[in-house]
């Protein structure tokens, strides 16, 4: 998550008062205050409302309390090829370094990125464990071959998906589209990206929990997932399934 520093330097860039990134992000002047004195350690949900609240105004969090303004980005990639998902991989590692990020999935199956080579999703697993980097996944309803933690995942009706999948991650959409050949068209812009990250949002709200991420807890902070871990949880659903 975002430090203490981080939100002085962003309400700096921004040119705001205490009062007006408290009342944006929901928060009381005094419990911001109080944040940003470090006088009490700060509530997850609340600097998580905070970084939300100043990234909707372009500003960008990064490593050792780093904090800029977003510039904006209009830029297409295609990747395609047998390798395709795999380089796709390595572009989210290399896109999304922000403490407490979110990465959005809309998948409706993740079967098709069994082909991911395991040392590389391992990579990723630990990329993401290190910053504190969490994912939300929909998947269509009954799907049950998972590749992260179960409790990340929720169901949607077959009927929302189509053949493209989507993946929002910092100021990128990217569209898998499965098919011959397979590709993956990667859009940089931050409009673009915040429009499916509403998209997304409001999907989640009426998205169902599935039977099996009931059964398994949240990953423990800083403890990477790994493909060993997938298949055994995807063994431990075959095994339980009603």
């Amino acid at each position: 998550m975002i430090s203490t520093g981080q939100i002085r330097a962003a309400r700096a860039l921004l040119d705001w008062t205490q009062g007006e990134l408290a009342k944006r992000s929901g928060l009381s002047l005094r419990a911001l205050n109080s944040i940003e004195r470090g006088l009490a350690v700060p509530r997850i949900d609340n600097l998580r409302a905070i970084q939300e609240t100043l990234e909707r105004e372009n500003i960008e969090f990064g490593e050792n309390d780093g904090v800029r303004r977003k510039t904006e980005r209009l830029e297409i990639i295609k990747l395609e090829g047998d390798t395709y998902l795999n380089h796709h991989l390595i572009d989210i590692m290399q896109e999304v370094h922000t403490p407490g990020a979110e990465i959005f999935y809309n998948l409706a199956s993740e079967e098709p990125h069994s082909i991911l080579r395991p040392e590389m999703l391992d990579d990723y697993f630990r990329h993401i464990a290190r910053r504190g980097i969490t994912e939300r996944i929909l998947i269509a309803t009954n799907e049950q071959w998972i590749l992260s933690p179960p409790s990340w995942y929720r169901w949607m009706k077959p009927e929302a998906f189509n053949h493209i999948f989507y993946i929002v991650y910092g100021d990128n959409v990217a569209f898998q589209i499965l098919g011959r050949p397979h590709r993956v068209i990667v859009i940089r812009n931050p409009g673009i990206a915040d429009m499916f990250r509403r998209q997304f949002e409001f999907n989640w709200k009426t998205a169902e929990t599935p039977w099996f991420a009931k059964h398994f807890k949240q990953p423990k902070p800083g403890e990477p997932w790994s493909v060993t871990k997938a298949a055994e949880a995807r063994e431990w659903i075959d095994k339980h399934s009603p």
